[in-house]
């Protein structure tokens, strides 16, 4: 842990331990700093502390793992599986069983059997649905048509609210769209006549796609719509978005100096509730 010599002069929302409170306390007592401490209620304490064991646990689970051993991974589960034992003593509730499985542990797809024939192929992403991603459209970068493709083919509803559109973008991802849509996926899209730089047929492909919702803002003065947001809802509960400053163009999504940020649901609940929520509000009112 940090020393208080070592910290800068600044703002922080730092959990203080055992340790620090003993360092910063005698800061304090020797005049050596200034320092503002503040309680929270139970609802904020949840999420500073989690945060800050999320840190501690993942600092001792990459300490087992840069051993580069064969064992690391058995070893890595012994201490998760030590943590849910103690975590579960503590709240009755909690129930039992919550101990990860020694094998194969991370589940990556699920499909019912009834009323089917066969099973689907699932063309997952290569960015992870729990762990948030950048996208900067460089060379040694995961290329993100090819997420977007991957994103559509694996999701129950799709939402578009982007400020304007192009055909030479759209139809990087219309093959997915087409077959989503085909399939019974429900696709919803926001777009702008903002500069004029939408592309009517780009539009008018879309709003011919089956389970399609187009939507147009022509008064872009008093809306001044100019977001860039893709999102995938899925009902398993691993929802992703991506949220920056890519239109639907080629030049955006291939080959511009473009940033991108990958948002989970599992990583970043708070941000997608709140963008999932202002655009099904936006559809209500119309």
């Amino acid at each position: 842990m940090a020393d208080i010599i070592d910290l800068k002069d600044g703002v922080y929302e730092k959990v203080i331990s055992r340790d620090f409170d003993k360092k910063l306390t005698k800061a304090l007592a020797d005049k050596e700093i200034w320092a503002d401490r503040e309680d929270v209620d139970a609802q904020e304490a949840v999420g500073y502390l989690s945060s800050y064991l999320e840190k501690l646990i993942r600092l001792c689970l990459k300490d087992i793992a840069d051993e580069n051993q064969d064992h690391c991974v058995k070893d890595e589960l012994a201490l998760t599986n030590e943590l849910v034992e103690k975590l579960a003593s503590r709240i009755a509730n909690l129930g039992d069983g919550h101990d990860v499985t020694a094998e194969q542990f991370i589940l990556k797809s699920l499909e019912h059997r009834a009323n089917k024939i066969a099973r689907k192929k699932w063309e997952v992403p290569a960015t992870s649905l729990v762990n948030s991603f950048l996208f900067t459209n460089s060379r040694n970068d995961v290329s993100m048509i090819h997420e977007l493709n991957r994103e559509i083919m694996t999701c129950d509803r799709m939402d578009m609210l982007i400020s304007f559109i192009r055909f030479s973008g759209l139809s990087l991802i219309l093959p997915c769209l087409r077959r989503f849509t085909a399939g019974g996926g429900h696709l919803r899209v926001v777009t702008t006549t903002y500069m004029g730089a939408t592309d009517p047929k780009a539009v008018k492909v879309l709003s011919e796609l089956p389970n399609t919702e187009v939507r147009i803002f022509y008064n872009v003065k008093e809306t001044r719509l100019h977001a860039k947001s893709y999102m995938f809802y899925r009902d398993s509960g691993f929802s992703t978005a991506y949220v920056g400053s890519s239109n639907l163009s080629r030049a955006a999504i291939a080959d511009g100096m473009e940033w991108n940020m990958k948002v989970t649901e599992q990583d970043l609940p708070g941000i997608l509730s709140v963008k999932f929520y202002s655009v099904g509000e936006f559809f209500q009112k119309q």
